[in-house]
């Protein structure tokens, strides 16, 4: 990966199911191709990183454990008991930035579901959407800036908007 440019982006959202993790049936995930590499090119340009999720703490931290992926590996968390209105509501993207101390519109959002993609983007977010679970017609269509079948595929110069 390289990345190039003057760059307003300065923080990532990772929404956490269909983006961080891999559903491999039983309850068991695993994470997502090239999440870790991405996540690792994130922290060298700088970047923020919070997770978001719908779910509460105690499954978030589940979740993130049996990846292997702490969350101190983030510089902000907000799950879902912490926001009014779920997806597609704007408000938990809207939360991550102001934890991050960013502005919407200087994050880029991932989420892998239509719901995400209108949340990031009503929240004023740029927007990847990965094709874990919706096709990438539909998450153009819900309003993601560009798409990727998984993190190891994510399109040239995603993180310089």
């Amino acid at each position: 990966m390289t990345e190039t440019g003057s760059r307003r982006l300065r923080g990532v959202i990772f929404d956490m199911d269909g983006v961080l993790c891999d559903r491999l049936g039983r309850g068991r995930s695993e994470p997502a191709i090239g999440a870790r590499e991405f996540i690792d090119w994130c922290r060298h340009l700088g970047l923020k990183l919070a997770v978001a999720t719908s779910a509460d703490m105690v499954k978030m931290q589940g979740n993130l454990r049996e990846i292997d992926l702490p969350p101190e590996s983030f510089d902000a968390v907000v799950t879902g008991e912490r926001i009014a209105h779920k997806k597609p509501a704007p408000d938990i993207f809207l939360l991550a930035a102001r934890e991050l101390g960013l502005r919407p519109e200087e994050c880029l959002a991932i989420a892998g579901e239509v719901s995400g993609v209108q949340a990031a983007r009503s929240a004023g977010c740029k927007c990847l959407g990965l094709t874990t679970s919706f096709s990438e017609g539909e998450l153009l269509a819900a309003g993601a800036d560009r798409v990727a079948p998984d993190f190891a595929s994510v399109p040239e110069g995603v993180l310089v908007w």
